[in-house]
């Protein structure tokens, strides 16, 4: 089995787009874009994502030992792009957060307003995953706007709402 093939036949298989964010101790915030994202357990609380091994953000989260995870709403792509890496404004050395609105609820982590929802976590365990590491979060504080908007869905290479229909 080939990667590249895991790629095209994991492009059929649509997720939510959520930010994974944390600090460092002296306070640099860090984020990137994730669709490896799911709820583990309900009691007690834990949610996982998946993060490259060599991205500085894992390296600030493992340090750090908290993190939060933004569901991004359907109208943010700008936002994906940007903590993806994708948005040329904004290259890997800028700071992602530039002229954005943070706020944080228990553990630090920097959260991003006008989201589906936030969720803030302490790290619970770490488990190698070849190129990735499998980061599971135990969930300390959420938050979900009373009137929340709809997820940003990526799906074969593009971004979409809960109203596209092909």
């Amino acid at each position: 089995m080939d990667g590249e093939i895991l790629r095209l036949t994991m492009r059929n298989w649509p997720s939510g787009v959520s930010i994974v964010t944390t600090q460092d101790a002296h306070g640099t915030q860090y984020g990137m874009t994730v669709s490896s994202f799911t709820s583990v357990s309900l009691t007690p609380p834990l949610v996982l994502v998946c993060l490259s091994k060599d991205s500085p953000t894992t390296q600030a989260l493992l340090s750090n030992e908290a993190f939060g995870v933004v569901l991004i709403d359907e109208k943010r792509i700008d936002l994906s792009v940007r903590f993806a890496g994708f948005d040329p404004n904004f290259p890997h050395e800028t700071d992602r957060f530039q002229d954005l609105r943070t706020f944080t609820l228990v553990t630090g982590a920097p959260l991003l307003h006008d989201a589906v929802a936030v969720l803030d976590c302490r790290l619970w365990a770490v488990y190698d995953g070849s190129t990735h590491d499998i980061v599971v979060g135990e969930v300390v504080a959420s938050q979900v706007p009373e009137a929340a908007p709809k997820p940003l869905i990526y799906y074969n290479r593009g971004y979409y709402s809960l109203e596209n229909h092909e």
